[in-house]
């Protein structure tokens, strides 16, 4: 079958616009894996600190194990400030109506729980 040069132009703009589209997706997924390991390291390296300022003064295992303590939960709110500004920027890249199903489907286990939003999805 022969295709006319509206079909063939359409296709190679379908190519350019999945490249374009593929690009843009590695690159931020290579942006979150940087993310990712700088946090990491920073962690390491406060721990090995953290580590080495406790031997270095004796400092009892005890206090030392809250220190730890404290430093991992420091990073667990760090990265969760980070998923959220993660989840803003994705849904700022969507289009409204997909954005609100992601949102819809990521969120209605939470939401059914609750008596008002299961009367409220039988009504829509």
């Amino acid at each position: 079958p022969t295709f006319s040069v509206g079909e063939r132009a359409f296709a190679v703009w379908q190519v350019l616009a999945s490249i374009v589209v593929l690009a843009g997706l590695i690159s931020r997924l290579t942006t979150v894996m940087q993310t990712i390991q700088k946090s990491n390291s920073q962690r390491r390296r406060l721990m090995d600190g953290a580590r080495s300022y406790c031997l270095a003064h004796d400092i009892s295992r005890d206090l030392f194990l809250r220190v730890r303590k404290y430093i991992e939960r420091q990073q667990l709110v760090e990265e969760k400030q980070f998923h959220n500004r993660s989840e803003i920027e994705l849904l700022q890249l969507l289009p409204k109506n997909l954005a609100r199903e992601l949102l819809m489907e990521a969120r209605s286990p939470v939401l059914m729980k609750q008596l008002l939003f299961i009367a409220l999805t039988r009504f829509c």
